[in-house]
């Protein structure tokens, strides 16, 4: 899958390897037919010579395998394959007959009639799933059955943030109830999909609730009052503040931190400031427009606004608005010059909150504003990216030539190198470097500082160490998945994984770390790799 780029700037895929259902049938694929070059189980690999004459003279250290799994390539349900968030452990469901197993790390579980979605908790150290054996459902943590119920919702086990905690709901005859660490809560009629959310802190637990047609938001096990409807629970992301929406026949309010607000026709999510002090949310009466209440205080009305976005520091809030005469920025209550349009996905502040940049539609096509300044209109402009110490902005444009689209990235104001396609940039923790991928023609490059690398078949997000001291990436070719570290391609695997899928990490400064598989039509290793770096 190749994204546009609009869909690039919005979704993150770039060159087949960002989107997570192609990469997992590229899984599938390398593991039941071996790619091209590819090497067996056992075997070693080395670049080709072109690759190695491409990269100098200096090398880095042998890498480190560690065999951790090895697998029936035909019995193994690939689809499943779950990387712990450390990037070290893996596990995934085997066929067996007519039933299935769960392997981790090599070790396989016993055997059930059906097994649920996979967990690792975040610090990758418990993995929980939901087994079916006799009609009955068996919550399975790290191997162990430790509960047994009519029936469990697989799909709806959470760890708390510091993974001290697990919850998930069970059914038993028609009520349902939460279950957090072996401790059942009282019965409902039903419990909202997807609503058990943890507070930052690990502490509290809420999730919506209804019986006899009441809904409540429960917290640490007691409901709190009682109204037609409830959603949009939302705990602050620092201390201890909370909110949710509740509707009262046909009007809603929030409820902020247990008080309920002044009635609206309708009103959006509650949207809490980074530190937790400052709440925002856009409110609905019919005959009057939608406006912006920020801390009990109401801005002016607007025919639609966007998401609102605040500052990384909590002291700024900006947002989209669309009037009859056009569309505006919004920042802290002052409104800028208006546009055609806004993208109003575009809207990013740096990360000291001082500066805001977005996408406008002008005259001859759109333009990236920052601080309310325009700058040179393209026919497109997406991905804008700010660097870490907020002195950078990159962003991609997309303009046409009597040769065809011509796409550039600009870094700092200036245009770089012309390619056919470029996705989104990623700066080092510095801000002193930048890489993007980019296409020229049918051929993918990574494009470190401002010089495009060689050139494959495809091509994944590149990862910065830390300090900025190497750039890697993931590519892919005739002879299968390889890392490229500083230019520098390593041995092949029919498919590499990291923390997510395409994607690798540093775990420091000189350290790259990954899982590689190596396959044959019916045998696949699973190793631990190890790459130390000069």
């Amino acid at each position: 899958m190749i994204c546009n780029e609009k869909q690039r700037s919005e979704l993150g895929c770039f060159g087949g390897l960002g989107d997570r259902v192609i990469f997992r049938r590229a899984l599938i694929l390398a593991l039941v037919t071996l790619a091209p070059g590819c090497p067996p189980p056992g075997a070693t690999s080395r670049p080709s010579p072109s690759s190695l004459a491409r990269t100098g003279k200096h090398r880095a250290a042998p890498l480190q395998l560690t065999q951790i799994a090895r697998v029936d390539a035909v019995t193994w349900m690939a689809d499943s394959l779950l990387v712990s968030p450390d990037g070290l452990s893996i596990a995934y469901r085997d066929q067996v007959g007519r039933l299935s197993r769960v392997v981790s790390d090599g070790r396989p579980h016993r055997l059930y009639e059906a097994i649920g979605p996979l967990r690792f908790s975040p610090d990758s150290k418990r993995l929980v799933y939901v087994g079916r054996r006799k009609n009955r459902d068996h919550l399975v943590v790290q191997g162990r059955e430790i509960a047994v119920h009519p029936a469990a919702s697989s799909r709806s086990l959470t760890f708390s943030p510091n993974s001290s905690h697990l919850a998930y709901t069970a059914q038993t005859n028609l009520q349902h109830q939460v279950i957090r660490d072996a401790k059942a809560d009282q019965p409902f009629d039903s419990i909202g999909q997807g609503s058990l959310t943890w507070s930052p802190s690990s502490l509290h637990l809420a999730y919506a609730a209804k019986l006899h047609a009441k809904a409540f938001i429960v917290m640490d096990s007691k409901p709190g009052p009682a109204y037609d409807d409830v959603a949009h629970f939302a705990f602050a992301p620092k201390g201890s503040r909370w909110a949710y929406q509740a509707r009262i026949g046909r009007q809603y309010r929030l409820v902020i931190d247990g008080r309920a607000g002044s009635p609206y026709d309708s009103t959006s999510p509650p949207f809490f400031s980074p530190d937790g002090r400052h709440l925002a949310f856009v409110a609905l009466k019919r005959g009057h427009g939608l406006r912006l209440i920020r801390d009990g205080r109401a801005e002016p009305l607007f025919r639609d606004i966007g998401r609102p976005l605040w500052s990384p520091r909590g002291n700024h809030l900006a947002y989209v608005a669309r009037s009859p005469a056009g569309y505006a920025v919004v920042r802290d209550g002052l409104a800028s010059p208006l546009f055609s349009r806004v993208s109003a996905t575009s809207l990013t502040w740096d990360p000291r909150g001082r500066r805001l940049a977005w996408i406008a539609t002008v005259t001859g096509g759109e333009t990236m504003v920052v601080d309310g300044r325009t700058r040179a209109t393209w026919k497109d402009v997406f991905a804008p990216v700010w660097s870490p110490d907020g002195r950078r902005l990159a962003y991609g444009v997309q303009f046409r030539t009597l040769d065809g689209p011509v796409a550039r990235m600009i870094v700092d104001g200036l245009p770089g190198p012309r390619f056919s396609e470029v996705g989104k940039p990623v700066f080092s923790s510095d801000g002193r470097r930048v890489a993007y991928p980019a296409r020229r023609g049918a051929s993918w490059h990574m494009v470190v500082d401002g010089r495009a690398q060689a050139p494959f078949q495809r091509i994944g997000h590149p990862v910065f160490g830390p300090r900025g001291l190497h750039v890697a990436y993931v590519t892919v070719s005739a002879e299968g998945f390889r890392v490229v570290v500083d230019g520098k391609p390593r041995r092949a695997f029919a498919i590499i994984l990291g923390r997510k899928p395409g994607m690798i990490s540093f775990d420091a400064p000189n350290r790259l770390r990954y899982l590689g598989i190596t396959a044959t039509q019916r045998r696949a290793i699973i190793y631990r790799v190890t790459q130390r770096l000069k």
